[in-house]
């Protein structure tokens, strides 16, 4: 039993669950900044709701991901797959039960939540349902956005766009387009770290259905792109400005170029296309994520306390 539970908390890889919990946070803490109070029920029941998503998304990814796992020779801690499937440790059932369980748990909190809490309305189970239809179609069918090009695309939508503003609105009872707007930068560092973690997969995806950008665009131009996303995001970052958002959060921002810059060295060594270097190139395509998405908490939360 011991053995069968530590198999299913590997498949849930619940060390991506900090990502999506980050521009919760940045959305919860917006709506701290503009309003100078913030609910901490709606906080922590809200982030639970968006994680037991993110794992029912974890769940069904590994099922129908199995082929591709089982022949990827490249796998990291942030790509590949969780390797259960491909170790035969648990059935491929059990990802499918795990799936159902952890979507059921969350749409039950929500409804609770809607009844509990007055800033869960219409809007917020809006936001949430938008995020489930993402979560659940990246990888099953009938959409399959990740058999159709369009899985980078969705991840970006739901981690960018519709986890921050969910977050917001759990605080608020609202949507902000001002908001999504000053989410778009960042946007453009999630699809670019969304990309690199595809790289050590591009052999054992191409020969599956997964049709990452990846294995449309070839290692070299997915590259470039990324590169050109890095320097979209960082740039676009400073018209936020315009949009109300704080100019420490700006400058917390900025601190973190030393990552973006190591990342991109990476990538001029061919990280991306060397075995050995796989884990490097990925941790660090991650790590430009990582430390916006804390530059903006920190300077979201030194702007809360400045005002």
């Amino acid at each position: 039993m011991l053995t069968q539970i530590k198999a299913i908390l590997k498949l849930a890889r619940i060390h991506f669950l900090l990502g999506s919990g980050i521009f919760y946070l940045v959305g919860a803490l917006m709506a701290r900044y503009e309003s100078g109070s913030m609910d901490w029920r709606a906080l922590s029941s809200g982030m639970a709701t968006m994680w037991l998503l993110q794992l029912s998304a974890h769940f069904l990814n590994e099922y129908y991901d199995r082929d591709g796992d089982q022949a990827n020779r490249h796998r990291t801690l942030f790509s590949g797959g969780s390797g259960v499937f491909a170790e035969g440790r648990l059935a491929p059932k059990v990802a499918l039960w795990a799936a159902a369980g952890a979507l059921i748990l969350a749409v039950v909190l929500l409804v609770f939540l809607t009844r509990a809490l007055p800033t869960f309305g219409v809007t917020t189970a809006g936001l949430f349902a938008l995020a489930a239809i993402g979560a659940v179609g990246y990888s099953a069918p009938p959409l399959a956005f990740v058999e159709r090009g369009l899985g980078e695309m969705d991840v970006t939508l739901i981690v960018g766009l519709l986890v921050p503003i969910f977050g917001y609105s759990a605080q608020t009872g609202r949507a902000s387009l001002t908001f999504a707007l000053a989410c778009l930068p960042v946007a453009a560092l999630i699809l670019a770290s969304v990309i690199s973690v595809a790289f050590p997969d591009f052999e054992a995806d191409r020969t599956t259905s997964k049709r990452t950008l990846v294995v449309i665009l070839g290692p070299e131009r997915a590259a470039r792109l990324y590169a050109g996303l890095l320097a979209i995001g960082y740039v676009a970052s400073w018209l936020k400005l315009t949009l109300g958002v704080p100019f420490v959060v700006l400058i917390a921002e900025a601190a973190t170029l030393p990552v973006a810059m190591l990342s991109l060295i990476e990538i001029r060594r061919g990280g991306y296309k060397l075995p050995l270097r796989y884990a490097l190139n990925t941790f660090l395509g991650l790590g430009v994520v990582g430390a916006i998405g804390l530059a903006e908490i920190t300077g979201l939360f030194l702007a809360g306390i400045g005002d």
